[in-house]
């Protein structure tokens, strides 16, 4: 009827007869009393996130998308066992002694939580709480984004910030997504597959970090917020990568439609149109010519749905040569290499007068005949008229009455 003091008791029995005889005392039986609770167990350090797109063996996130999580204990020592309380109450769980996890065998509902636990020894004595890890449950996914608007393009002839073009030569081509919220973090998925991907919150871009193949795909993007609830993926952005430079066009004709003498230009040749028309056909429909002189661009023109083309320079060339080459660029951006150069000479400078001590007018009809002085008389209707000029600077000579 005395309670047991704390510690160890050897307990043994004897038997009384009814006249008051005693036996000997049985063997012993020993027992240990213990009514000392365990002392209070440290704080979970973190819990063990195993669910959706965000996941951490000892995530400290205030906020997950998994409805077991199971709080980072540690190693327990031999004879304690844990239990679990979720806002107060013990609920049925189960210790990992690998991973040092108690999880809770019943999902959590949505919601904020205190998840704290207790050590009980082989006695049965329960420590009190440790102090409560705070975890909210949320399983809600963000709603499905908006299509991506166009993408930047900074590679090649034809570049932008905000394309929309069918086509690019750029491999990691960044879908522009606008500005993300801090509780959401985008993701890239390319024909359906979630790729590494660089989101810059300056230009509001998402870029591929590995190139894409040349061909079709199909680019879009989700988002996940700190959960780890990942939504539905937005529109996809079609687009199609194209790395093929176009064939070189050559020009095929040049035209001078300036001063006395107009028609074709050969290579090489000299001319007093400062905006000669160059001319080629057998280009790609839609690709664009770009015209250079001496290397430097002057201008471009688009080729036509027949395959030609024509370019007439809107800034006049200057005097002198000038080696004229062309690349075409299809809509990808691709640059052909240059075509071969058609040299045109430039001059726009009158020769010289003509000395008239070395022009002769010869009369060749009737009784008097030989050269004819200036202001004579001759029966000669057709006279002819001879003289000498540098031919480096003089072509032809006009006669004029």
């Amino acid at each position: 009827t005395t309670p047991l003091a704390e510690g160890s008791h050897q307990l043994t029995t004897t038997s009384i007869d009814p006249v008051g005889n005693e036996s000997k005392p049985s063997g012993s039986f020993v027992v240990n009393v213990d009514t000392t609770a365990p002392g209070t167990p440290v704080a979970a350090t973190g819990y063990a996130d195993n669910v959706g797109a965000i996941q951490s063996p000892a995530s400290t996130a205030r906020i997950t998308d998994d409805t077991t999580p199971g709080i980072n204990i540690g190693t327990l020592l031999n004879g304690l066992t844990p239990s679990l309380y979720v806002d107060g109450t013990k609920v049925a769980s189960t210790y990992d002694p690998v991973a040092g996890t108690l999880t809770p065998n019943v999902p959590l509902g949505d919601g904020a939580h205190q998840l704290g636990y207790t050590l009980t020894d082989a006695a049965g004595n329960e420590s009190t709480q440790a102090p409560a890890l705070a975890v909210t449950v949320n399983t809600i996914a963000p709603a499905a984004p908006v299509a991506a608007s166009g993408y930047a393009d900074n590679v090649g002839a034809v570049q932008s910030p905000n394309s929309t073009a069918p086509t690019t030569d750029d491999t990691t081509p960044g879908i522009n997504i606008g500005t993300v919220t801090k509780d959401l973090m985008p993701s890239l998925y390319v024909d359906g597959t979630k790729v590494a991907s660089t989101y810059d919150p300056v230009t509001g871009t998402l870029t591929p970090t590995t190139a894409l193949r040349e061909g079709a795909h199909q680019i879009s993007y989700t988002l996940t917020d700190t959960a780890g609830n990942e939504s539905k993926p937005a529109p996809a952005l079609s687009l199609a990568v194209d790395k093929s430079a176009p064939a070189i066009p050559a020009i095929g004709a040049a035209s001078d439609n300036m001063g006395s003498v107009q028609g074709p230009l050969a290579n090489g040749s000299s001319t007093d149109d400062t905006t000669p028309t160059l001319s080629g056909n057998g280009a790609t429909p839609g690709d664009v010519i770009k015209v250079y002189d001496n290397a430097t661009p002057i201008g471009s023109t688009t080729v036509q749905p027949d395959g030609s083309w024509s370019f007439t320079p809107a800034i006049p060339l200057t005097e002198g040569t000038h080696r004229l080459t062309t690349t075409a660029v299809d809509p990808a951006g691709n640059e052909s290499a240059p075509s071969g150069a058609f040299t045109v000479s430039v001059d726009t400078t009158a020769p010289a007068t003509l000395d008239a001590s070395k022009i002769q007018v010869l009369d060749d009809v009737g009784a008097v005949q030989g050269p004819i002085a200036s202001g004579a008389q001759t029966d000669d209707n057709k006279p002819e008229y001879v003289g000498k000029a540098d031919p480096a600077q003089v072509a032809s000579v006009n006669v004029y009455d």
